[in-house]
C-alpha cells in the first residue's frame, strides 16, 4: 500500500496531500483490511476511517489497540479540531481527549492516558 492509498480516507485532494508530507501516515488493518489512518507528526494526532467502515471500526478495544504504539512514543498524544466542528469534537471527547484550550481557529486536545482501560474493582 502506497502513501496515496493511505492517505485516501484523509483527503483525495493533491494539493492537501502535498501538504501532509512532513506527517507519518501509520495504516490500521483489521484482518489484514485497510480501515483507517492516522496522521502523526510530533505528539500531534489525526486519524479518518475509510468510509465502508466507518459505522462499525471504531470498537474500545480496537482504538485502544490501534492507539497504543503511538501513544507510547511520547506518553500522551495531542490534537486539534477546527471550531465549529461539533462532530469531530464529540468524536476526540468520546475517545477520551480532553480539551485544554483553543485560539480563534482551533480547539486543542491532550489524551494523557491511554482510553478504555478496564476499570479494577
Amino acid at each position: 500500500m502506497n502513501r496515496e492509498d493511505l492517505l485516501r480516507p484523509i483527503s483525495s485532494s493533491a494539493e492537501e496531500v502535498r501538504a501532509l508530507q512532513s506527517w507519518d501516515a501509520v495504516p490500521g488493518f483489521i484482518d489484514d483490511v485497510h480501515v483507517c489512518t492516522a496522521l502523526m507528526k510530533g505528539s500531534e494526532i489525526h486519524f479518518a476511517i475509510v468510509a465502508e467502515h466507518r459505522l462499525r471500526t471504531v470498537l474500545r478495544m480496537r482504538a485502544r489497540e490501534f492507539l497504543a504504539p503511538l501513544f507510547d512514543r511520547y506518553g500522551f498524544l495531542t490534537t486539534r479540531v477546527a471550531l465549529g466542528r461539533s462532530a469531530e469534537q464529540r468524536f476526540v471527547l468520546r475517545m477520551g481527549f480532553e480539551p485544554t484550550w483553543s485560539d480563534h481557529k482551533f480547539e486543542y486536545y491532550l489524551l494523557a492516558e491511554l482510553p478504555f482501560s478496564r476499570k479494577s474493582k
